[in-house]
């Protein structure tokens, strides 16, 4: 069990990243008057296990709040809440991050980022903290997207000490229409042993 929760915790974590995303301007975007801009998500899907023959559902949705100041000089919010529920006991998480970051609309965006995550199942309690800068440089319709981050993983009484990278291409097919694709590498040092994540994800938005 202790085992499972490691793995679990090292999988959530590495998903955790996407909670902690400058927002993307549109292609076309330029400079403009200070403002508030946003969006919500929801979703629901599930997995079917043919072999077990069960199936497990998820659910969730997410809110961004983005304000830009001082002319180029912006502070966003991130909140994510996400639910797995079916063959297994529930399992609930809980994502934030607040970024603090400077963009020229026709060139990059470069900031720092904190984020927090907390993932409850089965009596085990997982909790992770990270920090680090992320940017944005825009060429065109192209984007290209780093981030770092230092962390800690808690699990109950049980501590690791983490890092991570992320890198995400994606380019503006229309101005409301785009690909992505990004590569995902985390670690967590627990006392010396050490648990990789490698992660990979194409997406049409």
């Amino acid at each position: 069990m202790h085992r499972f929760s490691i793995c679990l915790a090292s999988l959530i974590v590495a998903t955790s990243a996407r909670a902690a995303d400058i927002l993307q301007p549109l292609a076309t975007e330029t400079a403009v008057a200070p403002r508030i801009s946003g969006y919500g998500e929801l979703y629901l899907g599930g997995l079917r296990f043919v072999g077990d023959d069960y199936t497990t559902r998820a659910g969730g949705g997410a809110l961004r709040v983005n304000i830009s100041f001082a002319q180029r000089w912006n502070l966003q919010g991130d909140l994510t809440y996400d639910r797995i529920w079916g063959h297994y006991d529930a399992l609930d998480e809980t994502r934030g991050a607040i970024h603090g970051f400077y963009r020229d609309p026709d060139r990059f965006a470069a900031g720092i980022f904190a984020a927090y995550t907390s993932v409850g199942e089965s009596g085990v309690t997982v909790n992770n903290y990270a920090v680090g800068p992320e940017a944005q440089l825009y060429l065109g319709n192209l984007t290209l997207y780093g981030q770092a981050s230092v962390g800690q993983l808690t699990i109950s009484d049980f501590h690791g000490d983490q890092w991570g990278v992320r890198a995400v291409a994606r380019y503006f097919v229309r101005k409301n229409f785009r690909l992505d694709a990004e590569l995902d590498f985390n670690r967590t040092d627990y006392d010396g042993t050490n648990e990789d994540v490698v992660g990979a994800a194409v997406q049409a938005m």
